[in-house]
């Protein structure tokens, strides 16, 4: 092994910032996966407020609450296998989403 080299490991860093750090991680031989969480959050916060707006006009019952809401992200947006990866960095992330999705402890 390299010196420095932790060895291979799978991180994925939510949000933006990790370009900074990447190189780091890379070099110390972790493969290194990002989603920008944030993005994600704003494009489903407006399909849910286009499926709010059909919902007002059908039949269709849509679950409002703070944690259907985040049910509902988590699971269209956080799906990855169980160990996945060694480390998840989330920075200040939590910090900018609602509580409910901050909150959730897993996808099930």
């Amino acid at each position: 092994m390299e010196s420095g080299r932790i060895g291979t490991r799978d991180s994925f860093g939510f949000g933006a910032g990790l370009a900074d750090y990447a190189e780091l991680f890379i070099e110390r031989g972790f493969r290194v996966t990002s989603d920008d969480l944030l993005h994600s959050w704003k494009d489903f916060i407006g399909a849910e407020e286009e499926q709010l707006r059909k919902a007002a006009s059908s039949i269709e019952s849509v679950d409002v609450t703070p944690a259907g809401r985040a049910a509902r992200f988590v699971q269209a947006n956080i799906q990855y296998p169980g160990s996945s990866f060694d480390a998840i960095l989330l920075w200040d992330i939590l910090d900018y989403l609602e509580p409910a999705v901050a909150s959730r402890r897993s996808v099930a």
